[in-house]
């Protein structure tokens, strides 16, 4: 039986009624492991999960990823928000491919991740994963600040200016 972690933000507009129906509609089909917010998504909650289903717009799409980047679950969304680039299906479009997905019959499109390290004078000062892009500035008061990036540490470029950003091929969904 096909083990399953729900994440979802039930405070957010339809998720608490659309993780309840999906829930009713796979009991019979799958075992969920856990029902999560996504703040409380963490790699740990996954380790007996085969797949993560995220219900929400692609901000929770994109919490989730960043939070769950180091787990090696597919992760599925379930789209409530507006736009969807992310979060692809409605909660009758899951529910139709359940079978395909639970049998392993679905396509699992892999997306690259990025990881982004801010150091200053040799400290590690932030540090986070994102499935999309990175967006780096020196913040208010807005000034030029001189960006040095290395790829698996090894330097590939500099720049002074306001800003920096880094896209993945999933793009900027913004």
């Amino acid at each position: 039986m096909l083990r399953l972690v729900i994440f979802g933000n039930p405070e957010k507009r339809h998720v608490g009624e659309a993780i309840e129906e999906f829930s009713d509609f796979a009991k019979d089909k799958a075992e969920i492991v856990a029902s999560c917010g996504i703040d409380e998504c963490t790699a740990d909650i996954l380790k007996d999960a085969d797949f993560a289903v995220v219900f929400g717009g692609d901000g929770s799409i994109i919490s989730a990823a960043r939070n769950l980047s180091q787990a090696s679950v597919p992760v599925i969304g379930v789209n409530l928000g507006k736009l969807g680039f992310l979060a692809e299906f409605s909660v009758d479009e899951l529910k139709k491919l359940f079978d395909d997905i639970a049998s392993g019959k679905a396509l699992i499109e892999k997306r690259m991740m990025l990881g982004c390290r801010i150091f200053r004078d040799g400290q590690e000062k932030f540090y986070s994963a994102a499935i999309n892009d990175v967006f780096i500035t020196a913040g208010a008061p807005f000034r030029t600040i001189e960006l040095k990036m290395s790829v698996d540490g090894q330097m590939i470029a500099g720049c002074v200016g306001d800003g920096l950003v880094i896209c993945t091929p999933t793009g900027s969904t913004a």
